[in-house]
């Protein structure tokens, strides 16, 4: 299935953002030998991040003004869990590690410079879940914040 990038919600730009298999969590970096580094799996999930962001953006210049994101992190159920748990836990929270805000902070840091220039730009959260489901992956949604605004104060008068 292709997506067809950025669209109209509301007046808003609405990307979609979507990060196949399993979520990543944002880890510190190390220290060693004098020198920092991150761990590989971390490094190669930032740079899915930023490459999936490039695409759902096309050409299209980074977003830079107030944005609003939402997120669904969907984690496939433990391989040694049984058919009927599995199936009966799908869309059920997710409780146990690795913390949604370092699962949220990851995405944030690799869709800098693609999707908007600075995750200082998220001034406000949408939906944020994490769930079981049969397909592990990400989904990130930004809308313009000033968009979303303009449409409250209108159907509040």
């Amino acid at each position: 299935e292709t997506d067809p990038g950025p669209r109209q919600n509301r007046g808003a730009v609405v990307i979609k953002l979507i990060i196949p298999g399993q979520p990543v969590p944002w880890s510190r970096p190390r220290h060693g030998g004098g020198k920092h580094f991150n761990k590989a799996e971390h490094a190669r999930a930032l740079n899915r991040v930023n490459w999936e962001a490039r695409l759902a953006m096309r050409a299209l210049a980074p977003l830079d003004g107030p944005e609003r994101v939402s997120a669904r992190i969907v984690f496939a159920p433990p391989k040694t869990w049984s058919k009927k748990l599995k199936a009966s836990c799908i869309g059920s929270p997710v409780m146990v590690k690795p913390d949604l805000s370092n699962l949220l902070k990851l995405v944030e840091d690799g869709c800098q410079g693609q999707i908007y220039v600075d995750d200082k730009q998220i001034v406000a959260f949408g939906f944020i879940e994490k769930i079981y489901g049969e397909q592990p992956r990400t989904e990130f949604y930004v809308e313009r914040y000033e968009a979303l605004k303009a449409h409250r104060v209108v159907a509040a008068e």
